[in-house]
């Protein structure tokens, strides 16, 4: 059994986390205040990340992405600014109630504390193909990967380390509140995030003053007219009896309604023999809503599609009048499209859909329907039901519309069907006689034309693509993209009511034709599965409910949120795109909800605000929370508050936020002038948001309705609006999916407790920073302990001068050429660093900090070997590289700072290093040359074992029983100062057909290369395109620097400079000297090597000498 690994080093830094997180505490150092007006011109920089809700402790997911948000406040305090990242708790919603109501429920049951569950509780019920209920296949996969499987609320908390005893309180929605954020609190300090906790507050009618901001805000929203009420179709739990959005989902979230034309067709006698019951009646079956998104076509029906498998109900529907006859309807459609319909006002019960009938498709195969209602203009009056085999019982009505001449799937089952074999296949498959008078008498019939498609698309398109059977699946989805695409943007309707109209204005008129004539009816359903954070086993509906919506989508308000988003940073154009698509879909959205935690609709107090809803603008609430609140985050704390909640009037926050003039509350005494001012001030110095970061998952919600309530709380004010918006991906552990069932979630605390919080830091920074999924690699978390703890050592131990593997130089001692180089990369490093974090680009920051500094010092240490360190300069490196580090490891920076630079303050307040000097371009060749023939060297000794040891025979001797030759020791270099003329004359040519903005030669150099005078001169064949092609290449990586006709430095004394670092870092190959010749010696050990030297690449010629 393997020993369990040490801990010491791990532990050494949790020991170095403490000391730093006390220093921090004890000077308050992320705390900023606004500076009194006309006293500071330095700058500001508030950044902030959408608050975690709190129905648990917090865990990787959120500590990766506020990383981002933390490097960046990080790096612009060191910058100079006044930086303040403020953090605070949603707990509006459903999630805390529903799951605090499960809990009591499962006490009830079971019992309290120790509940005694079914050993094997059921699994969500499964969806047979046939199925059309309200639930999804087996347990949704968003629950399995949260809780690892566990379905019981009981189960999840103590999954979270609670003990059965400390699970009893539960039961109450509010101690949810007061338990989960402090622990949000302690686990982020614990990550060393600088936040100032003053500033910190939960939402809720919990926290009275954030209460009155979120009235404030909904009173100025209708005040603009931005809010309405009236039956608008939202996606609807049917367990909470509400809308359920976004947050409240447990899957689906950005699921939208979907809405259809769904067309009714009466059911002609004689009745299939499932339906006998209604023939005769004076109305029982009058009608069937089938599903289509393209009403327009309907004129081209020739039969109609269904599931023979599938389960079907007839459905009693609201009864419409008729003169003074009152007319029965029933509906024939899945048992998921009724539940839907019966939330629509569809049906005569709200919610309850009444089934007169159940029967599977194939009893319906044959029965014919009126298809002259629905399309006067269709050759048919009567058309017949086939099976379609490929029908989703979970789309629509599960009934579809066939029209073969626009739609290729119809085309392709038409076909089938005209085929007899096929038609025999078939109906063994539907387990139904298909008759040949249900579709021989039927022919195609055009609907519309297109330029590049024709009158008959989907026959063009079949024929095109070789599709000769509906099982072709993948070509048939081409074939139907390239219809609709064509058909919708360019065709013209030849057939129907609207012949001759474009297919985009005619889809539009003929489905308000066919509604207002009675002819179809509009249906809507989600347009993915979602289920609620209460209820995750029953899928939601979409239904008409009265509720209060924000008109997001309104023409002049949607117009002055996408003036804005030309100028908003958004670092990534991927997400500015996201944007754009957002908000030309994103439209009314339900505000209000019965049920859950929140703030009251200020005006009507019956309904609760949704959590998407309250918020959107709380970062201004982030200015003035820390003066409000006192030292509570729950506005508990009314000792040292200078107002009480009922003086923060809708005048206060007018004139806090608006700068209006301000007006108490009346009946209530005026807020004191100092105080009021004072978070005047503060609003007005920290506002706008200058970045704002969330994983891409808010684009389509949040993030654009932050945009929206902007421009409208403060539609006068666009300076008011977010600066930028940061966007990233999700995160994977180990290139994997985070999620308990795997086993591989961690929990923020966890990740601090095993790793250490700057080790956690690190491997976050080398996760990624683009909008795709980042990788949480535990290897490099596992790795930065090792690596943090040893360059502790290694600057402790080298500015002691008791490093073992460095010494420092004698006062007074000459410099060195590699000084010079390593100074100059230093602050190379410096500015790319600063780019990195300037950009958003932290993997490249943490690169150049961390990795590339090392990489400086290893080599300036490497060359030193003889000479000694420069002391000055190994301190400079020492300093640099831990303030570099600081928005990434800020406790391990801090050590470096204090114990072993003996600096006083903070190192998260120092000043951010500051190059000494300008790069000098020359010395970074002239490096980047030493260590490109050290490589050289090392490549071709390593070469030349491999060679010989393959000329060894099987004793180990050589194969020609010959002494063996000595191993090379020593290497002759051959450097070249210049190209020969021919090859200078191509890179001239190269050069002046370089573009600068592709970063490429262009191709037409070729023919300046072949057609060139002085090159064919030099009759050297094909080797001048050779070389030119090469070079080419070489452009692609270096730009046009890498096309130079010379190096800008003597590579010969570059070299000759340097033995030192030579000898050192080829010493482990056994190399013991170097001789440089060039074109100046007057004679060399051998011509043909210098002659194949270029500028930058020498000649490398291995020897053994004593």
């Amino acid at each position: 059994m393997a020993a369990p690994r040490s801990t010491v080093r791990r532990d050494l830094l949790h020991d170095i986390e403490a000391r730093a997180q006390a220093k921090w505490e004890e000077t308050k150092a992320f705390e900023e205040d606004a500076p009194a007006e006309g006293t500071w011109d330095g700058g500001k920089y508030l950044v902030t990340f959408p608050y975690p809700y709190m129905n648990g402790r917090l865990h990787l997911g959120h500590a990766f992405s506020l990383t981002k948000a933390e490097f960046s406040v990080a790096f612009h305090r060191m910058r100079g600014e006044k930086a303040l990242f403020p953090f605070a708790f949603h707990c509006t919603g459903m999630p805390i109630q529903a799951a605090a109501h499960k809990l009591k429920n499962e006490f009830a049951l079971y019992g309290s504390p120790l509940p005694n569950f079914p050993t094997s509780p059921p699994e969500a019920e499964k969806e047979s193909k046939g199925g059309g209920g309200g639930k999804p296949k087996g347990k949704p996969q968003k629950v399995v990967a949260k809780t690892g499987g566990l379905m019981h609320q009981w189960d999840i908390l103590r999954a979270m380390g609670l003990s059965p005893a400390e699970i009893v309180p539960f039961v109450d929605p509010v101690y949810w509140l007061e338990y989960f954020p402090p622990l949000g609190k302690t686990d982020l300090i614990r990550f060393g995030v600088g936040v100032d906790w003053r500033r910190s507050f939960i939402t809720t009618d919990y926290n009275p003053y954030y209460d009155s901001f979120v009235r404030w805000q909904f009173a100025k929203l209708r005040a603009g007219g931005f809010v309405a009420f009236g039956k608008r179709p939202s996606i609807f739990s049917e367990a909470d009896a509400q809308p359920c959005m976004d947050h409240d989902r447990d899957k689906g979230e950005g699921v939208a309604p979907q809405e259809y034309t769904a067309i009714k067709m009466r059911l002609l006698e004689p009745l299939p023999p499932v339906l006998a019951k209604f023939a005769g009646s004076q109305a029982p079956l009058e009608t069937h809503p089938r599903r289509t998104l393209r009403p327009e076509t309907m004129c081209g029906q020739t039969n109609a599609w269904i599931l023979p498998e599938g389960e079907y109900g007839a459905f009693e529907a609201r009864q419409p009048r008729s003169g003074r006859r009152i007319l029965g309807v029933v509906y024939l459609c899945a048992a998921r499209a009724a539940r839907n319909m019966a939330f629509q006002d569809l049906f005569p019960e709200w919610g309850r859909p009444k089934q007169l009938a159940t029967f599977f498709g194939r009893e319906l195969l044959g029965a014919a329907v009126k298809a002259g209602r629905s399309a006067p203009l269709c050759p048919y009056e009567r058309i017949h039901f086939l099976p379609l085999l490929t029908i989703s019982m979970t789309k629509g009505t599960a009934i579809v519309t066939s029209v073969p001449s626009d739609s290729p799937d119809d085309y392709a089952a038409f076909m089938d069907m005209k085929n007899a074999k096929k038609r025999e296949y078939y109906s063994g498959q539907a387990g139904a006689e298909l008759r040949a008078e249900w579709i021989d008498p039927f022919e195609v019939v055009p609907v519309l034309q297109t330029p590049e498609l024709g009158e008959v698309a989907a026959k063009f398109m079949c024929d095109k693509l070789g599709i000769t059977s509906q099982k072709e699946v993948e070509k048939l989805k081409e074939a139907h993209d390239a219809c609709y695409t064509a058909g919708f943007y360019k065709g013209v309707m030849t057939a129907g009511p609207f012949a001759g109209l474009p297919v985009q204005e005619a889809k539009l008129k003929t489905k308000a034709k066919m509604v207002a004539d009675g002819e179809a009816i509009t249906y809507l359903e989600p347009e993915g599965l979602v289920t609620p954070r209460s209820t995750p086993d029953v899928e939601c509906v979409v239904a008409l409910v009265d509720q209060w919506y924000l008109k997001y989508g309104e023409e002049e308000w949607a117009a002055r949120v996408g003036e804005h988003l030309g100028g908003l940073e958004c670092y990534n154009p991927a997400v500015h795109k996201a944007f754009r698509d957002a908000l030309g879909w994103l439209g009314d959205w339900a505000c209000s909800r019965s049920f859950g935690l929140g703030t009251r609709m200020p005006w009507d107090t019956q309904f609760l605000i949704e959590s998407l809803s309250d918020s959107t603008i709380y970062m201004a609430y982030y200015t003035v929370a820390h003066l409000l609140q006192g030292s509570s985050m729950f506005g508990t704390d009314r000792a040292t508050a200078p107002a009480a909640p009922r003086q923060c009037s809708e005048g206060f926050w007018d004139h806090v936020l608006l700068g209006k003039p301000y007006e108490p509350a009346a009946g209530e005494a005026p807020v004191p002038a100092a105080p009021l001012a004072s978070m005047r001030r503060e609003f007005e110095f920290w506002y706008p948001v200058d970045m704002r970061v969330s994983g891409k998952d808010l684009i389509p919600n949040h993030l654009t309705m932050s945009l929206y309530n902007h421009a409208a709380v403060w539609q006068d004010d666009p300076a008011k609006y977010p600066r930028s918006i940061f966007c990233n991906g999700h995160v994977q552990v180990d290139a994997e999916k985070m999620s308990k069932s795997k086993g591989n979630f961690i929990g923020l605390l966890q990740a601090c407790e095993k790793w250490c919080a700057d080790a956690t830091r690190f491997a976050c920074a080398d996760a990624g920073d683009g909008i795709l999924n980042a990788n949480f690699d535990t290897t490099i978390a596992d790795r930065s302990i090792l690596s943090l703890t040893a360059e502790l050592e290694w600057a402790r131990a080298a500015l002691a001068g008791s490093a073992k593997d460095a010494s420092m130089r004698p006062a007074g001692a000459a410099a060195t050429w590699l000084d010079a180089w390593f100074a100059n990369e230093m602050n190379r490093l410096v500015l790319a660093v600063t780019e990195g974090f300037a950009s958003m680009r932290f993997r490249d920051a943490l690169k150049h900090a961390w990795y590339g500094m090392q990489e400086a010092r290893d080599r300036y240490r490497s060359g030193c070997v003889e000479s000694g360190l420069d002391a000055e300069l190994t301190r400079r490196w020492v300093e640099w590289q831990a303030l570099l580090m600081v928005p990434i490891t800020p406790h391990w920076s801090e050590e470096v700072w204090s114990a072993v630079l003996g600096r006083e303050g903070c190192a998260v307040r120092a000043a951010w290093p500051t190059p000494t000097a300008p790069i000098d371009a020359g010395v970074s060749a002239a490096g980047a040359y030493l260590f490109k023939v050290s490589s050289v060297i090392a490549t071709a000794m390593a070469n030349h074992e491999k060679k010989a040891a393959k000329a060894k025979g099987k004793g180990g001797k050589p194969a020609d029983g010959g002494a063996a030759a000595p191993k090379p020791n020593q290497a002759r270099l051959y450097v070249a100062r210049k190209f020969p003329r021919w090859k200078e004359r191509v890179l001239e040519l190269l050069r002046g057909h370089f573009d600068a903005d592709s970063g490429a030669v262009s191709e037409a150099v070729r023919a300046a290369i072949s057609g060139c005078d002085e090159i064919k001169a030099c009759n050297k064949g094909k080797q001048p395109m050779q070389f030119a092609a090469m070079m080419m290449e070489e452009a692609k990586l270096g730009g046009l620097s890498a096309l130079a006709l010379s190096m800008p430095f003597d590579e010969a004394l570059v070299v000759e400079q340097n033995f030192s670092y030579l000898r050192t870092t080829l010493a482990s190959v056994g190399f013991v000297g170097i001789h440089v010749y060039t074109e100046a010696h007057d004679s060399v050990p051998d011509a043909e090597m210098l002659a194949s030297a270029a500028p930058g690449a020498p000649s490398v010629q291995l020897f053994h000498a004593e």
